[in-house]
Protein backbone atom coordinates (compact mmCIF):
# COMPACT_ATOMS: atom_id res chain seq x y z
CA UNK A 1 0.00 0.00 0.00
CA UNK A 2 3.00 2.33 0.56
CA UNK A 3 4.13 1.76 -2.43
CA UNK A 4 0.78 2.79 -4.37
CA UNK A 5 0.71 5.99 -2.13
CA UNK A 6 4.65 6.82 -3.13
CA UNK A 7 4.04 6.13 -6.74
CA UNK A 8 0.31 8.62 -6.88
CA UNK A 9 2.45 11.08 -5.00
CA UNK A 10 5.38 10.84 -7.70
CA UNK A 11 2.45 10.82 -10.17
CA UNK A 12 0.85 13.74 -9.44
CA UNK A 13 4.03 15.82 -8.17
CA UNK A 14 6.00 14.77 -11.32
CA UNK A 15 9.20 13.77 -9.62
CA UNK A 16 9.35 17.29 -7.56
CA UNK A 17 12.38 17.70 -5.67
CA UNK A 18 12.21 16.85 -1.85
CA UNK A 19 12.15 20.68 -0.42
CA UNK A 20 8.41 20.96 -2.57
CA UNK A 21 7.29 16.94 -2.46
CA UNK A 22 4.25 17.79 -0.29
CA UNK A 23 1.24 19.65 -0.77
CA UNK A 24 2.18 21.18 2.77
CA UNK A 25 6.14 22.22 1.67
CA UNK A 26 4.29 23.33 -1.43
CA UNK A 27 1.82 25.90 0.50
CA UNK A 28 4.42 27.19 2.81
CA UNK A 29 6.96 28.53 -0.02
CA UNK A 30 3.94 30.10 -1.67
CA UNK A 31 2.05 31.52 1.31
CA UNK A 32 5.26 33.07 2.18
CA UNK A 33 5.93 35.07 -1.01
CA UNK A 34 2.97 36.82 -2.11
CA UNK A 35 5.10 38.03 -5.03
CA UNK A 36 5.88 34.32 -6.58
CA UNK A 37 2.09 33.74 -5.73
CA UNK A 38 0.69 36.49 -8.01
CA UNK A 39 3.23 35.89 -10.07
CA UNK A 40 2.41 32.39 -10.77
CA UNK A 41 -1.46 32.89 -10.57
CA UNK A 42 -0.97 35.23 -13.92
CA UNK A 43 1.35 33.26 -15.65
CA UNK A 44 -1.58 30.38 -15.18
CA UNK A 45 -4.14 33.20 -16.23
CA UNK A 46 -2.77 34.28 -19.57
CA UNK A 47 -2.61 30.66 -20.77
CA UNK A 48 -4.68 29.50 -24.03
CA UNK A 49 -7.94 26.95 -22.68
CA UNK A 50 -8.76 23.95 -25.24
CA UNK A 51 -11.50 23.16 -22.53
CA UNK A 52 -12.76 27.00 -22.21
CA UNK A 53 -14.01 29.66 -24.21
CA UNK A 54 -11.91 32.58 -24.13
CA UNK A 55 -12.14 35.84 -25.22
CA UNK A 56 -8.18 36.92 -26.79
CA UNK A 57 -7.77 39.93 -27.89
CA UNK A 58 -6.19 40.37 -31.38
CA UNK A 59 -2.39 40.55 -30.08
CA UNK A 60 -2.92 37.29 -27.65
CA UNK A 61 -4.42 35.18 -30.33
CA UNK A 62 -1.29 36.27 -33.22
CA UNK A 63 0.97 35.47 -30.56
CA UNK A 64 -0.70 32.05 -29.95
CA UNK A 65 -1.01 31.25 -33.37
CA UNK A 66 2.68 32.44 -33.55
CA UNK A 67 3.61 29.60 -30.97
CA UNK A 68 1.62 26.53 -32.56
CA UNK A 69 3.38 27.73 -36.05
CA UNK A 70 0.20 28.24 -38.18
CA UNK A 71 0.25 31.95 -38.72
CA UNK A 72 -2.01 34.73 -38.69
CA UNK A 73 -5.39 34.19 -37.32
CA UNK A 74 -6.55 37.65 -39.20
CA UNK A 75 -5.46 36.59 -42.93
CA UNK A 76 -8.40 35.85 -45.11
CA UNK A 77 -6.64 32.58 -46.76
CA UNK A 78 -9.65 32.38 -48.79
CA UNK A 79 -8.57 35.82 -50.53
CA UNK A 80 -5.07 34.49 -50.77
CA UNK A 81 -6.51 31.64 -52.83
CA UNK A 82 -8.45 33.45 -55.27
CA UNK A 83 -5.09 35.51 -55.91
CA UNK A 84 -3.04 33.11 -56.54
CA UNK A 85 -5.50 31.62 -58.68
CA UNK A 86 -5.69 34.96 -61.26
Amino acid sequence: MTDLFAQLKNDILGGASAAYDTLKEIEAKLGSDDTALANLLAAVGNRVSFADQQNLTTAQKLQACQNIGIGNPEVDLVAVFNTAML
